[in-house]
């Protein structure tokens, strides 16, 4: 027990999580079956809820997947984004075993968490890109 019974605790505040939700850092998991999930930091910084449909692109050289994120389907390559999200809070992905299967990329080697960066690559933009051989521990 303190002695010091003269100290001032008139800033005292109620710790309420309620609403309170952690956001970390953007993830991309690759599931066993061919989906791509997008966690909720990924889904409110590249505002995929204002999005449908993405592009993906494979660079055997880099070991690199490229995401192109649309507001429409453009036609040939691109796939449907499900989204779990309202206002920006929920996860979404996107599925399509195929895409692995024509990049010739192992599904049981892939599989797993990866951080995804943004990079301006040349003739096409800015992108969100996973490096496959950067693979985050589990």
């Amino acid at each position: 027990m303190s002695k010091n019974n003269n100290k001032n605790w008139d800033d005292l505040v109620l710790f309420d999580n309620k609403g309170v939700r952690k956001v970390g850092e953007p993830k991309i998991r690759i599931l066993k079956g061919g989906t791509f999930l997008f966690n909720v930091s990924l889904v409110q910084k590249a505002k995929l809820e204002l999005h449908t449909h993405a592009a993906l692109r494979y660079s055997k050289r880099n070991n690199a997947i490229v995401f192109e994120f649309l507001k429409k389907d453009t036609g040939q390559g691109t796939l449907k984004i499900t989204q779990r999200t309202k206002e920006g809070k929920g996860n979404s992905s996107i599925t399509s075993r195929s895409f692995f299967t024509i990049n010739y990329l192992d599904l049981f080697d892939v599989k797993g968490k990866y951080a995804p960066v943004q990079e301006n690559i040349p003739a096409i933009g800015n992108r969100w890109i996973i490096y496959l051989d950067e693979k985050d521990s589990e």
